[in-house]
């Protein structure tokens, strides 16, 4: 069975806006680049588990001074699906040229009418300029 879910920009597709550095809320309109590599398990007819993990080489983000405009990472998690439904999480772990990392829980929450998973991105800490950040 071929479904029509759209699993390329996952991480992005899945937030709008998030909370992180001092208190600002950040803005995430942008596309990301980079590998997936997912493995769809069958379970039955309209059920399955979608095992993802992306490589992100590249963001680019619509104002050039969002601090994820130099991020590179890796995230990873799981998602099953039962059509037309969808739940399941993850996490990331992001880097950028400074060596500062920003850690993030993403959480699938759905499927919208069109196939693409839907749900929250959000950052769990981080070190350097991310320390502290949360939301």
């Amino acid at each position: 069975m071929k479904l029509p879910i759209k699993i390329a920009s996952v991480l992005l597709a899945l937030c709008t806006s998030f909370a992180a550095l001092a208190g600002d809320i950040l803005d995430m309109k942008g596309v990301s680049s980079g590998k997936a590599v997912s493995t769809m398990y069958q379970l039955a007819e309209g059920h399955m588990v979608l095992a993802s993990m992306n490589e992100y080489t590249k963001f680019t983000m619509e104002a050039a001074e969002h601090p994820f405009s130099s991020m590179q990472g890796n995230c990873f998690g799981a998602i099953e699906i039962r059509v037309p439904a969808a739940g399941g999480s993850g996490n990331c772990a992001f880097s950028d040229g400074d060596g500062d990392t920003s850690f993030n829980r993403w959480t699938v929450s759905g499927m919208s009418e069109d196939g693409a998973l839907v749900g929250t991105w959000t950052i769990i800490g981080g070190t350097g300029k991310f320390t502290g950040s949360s939301g």
